[in-house]
């Protein structure tokens, strides 16, 4: 069985260890900032790097889980390795035609801005038939923070709505306080309704790369796998597990630990909620006897 630490509030990540993990994946202050949700400012890496400020919960996971989706990228589906990208760097046609509506600008106004020659090359880039290069999206990433009052980046980080965050809980199969935990946050950060609408950006990117992780996670290596909140399993499973060990809900109560069959009896019914140790007793038991099969 997979060993899982209890969640904990202290994320003492030296400037060493941050200036190293940057280099490692071989981004600049300004690249890095903007990896870490910090809106593109390389004046927060510089600090904590100089130990002169401490990452926050979240962003202390999220930079340990970025660092291992980067050791293992060459085995991992690009839906995770692409996390690891800097949007500054990057654009989609749809974005790239998102920002020119946002901005107001004609084709031929954009092309004018970015110095091509003509809208047609604008045209290309929209319907795909030329790739967006590194230099046009820094510019018009740029040009976008600095006319856009209210900028919104289409990338893991933009906010999540109500809808798509109840999704992300329901698909986890994890309570608001565990959440929590997962985001380094105080249990009461996304206790209500009017706390999860301030959810921050590294919030928002650690719950998708979260999501994406337990959608793979039979292909993960260990070290990621572990980060994957434990989902406990529903009553139905619970007794299905016990019929297949050929178990009575006296011999399953034993075998699971101190528990008693009456306990075990509401657990089936949907009368109490199925704990988290009797799940992992459940899948062991499970794992054990599937070799002798």
């Amino acid at each position: 069985m997979l060993k899982r630490k209890p969640p904990s509030y202290k994320h003492n990540i030296s400037g060493t260890d941050i200036r190293k993990a940057r280099t490692t994946l071989g981004l600049s202050q300004d690249d890095f900032a903007a990896l870490l949700g910090y809106r593109y400012t390389s004046t927060a890496v510089s600090r904590l790097e100089a130990n002169g400020a401490r990452l926050s919960g979240t962003r202390a996971r999220l930079l340990r889980t970025l660092m291992l989706i980067h050791k293992h990228r060459k085995i991992l589906p690009e839906a995770l390795t692409e996390n690891l990208f800097v949007k500054k760097n990057s654009m989609t046609r749809e974005e790239f035609t998102y920002l020119r509506t946002m901005l107001n600008l004609s084709q031929n106004d954009l092309a004018w801005i970015l110095r091509f020659k003509g809208s047609q090359m604008i045209a290309y880039l929209e319907g795909g038939t030329f790739s967006i290069t590194k230099k046009t999206a820094q510019a018009l990433w740029t040009l976008a923070e600095k006319s856009i009052k209210k900028f919104v980046v289409l990338d893991g980080f933009h906010p999540l709505s109500d809808h798509e965050l109840s999704k992300i809980k329901g698909e986890l199969g994890i309570s608001w306080t565990k959440m929590a935990a997962c985001l380094g946050m105080n249990a009461i950060g996304v206790s209500s309704t009017k706390k999860r609408h301030e959810l921050g950006r590294s919030q928002s990117k650690m719950l998708r790369i979260l999501l994406l992780l337990s959608r793979n996670k039979s292909s993960l290596p260990r070290e990621l796998a572990i980060m994957i909140p434990y989902k406990k399993l529903t009553s139905t499973r619970l007794k299905q597990i016990r019929i297949a060990l050929g178990m009575d809900q006296s011999q399953f109560a034993k075998a699971t630990g101190e528990c008693s069959s009456t306990s075990i009896s509401a657990m089936e019914q949907n009368h109490r909620k199925v704990t988290e140790r009797i799940s992992k007793e459940a899948e062991r038991l499970e794992r054990e006897m599937k070799p002798n099969d």
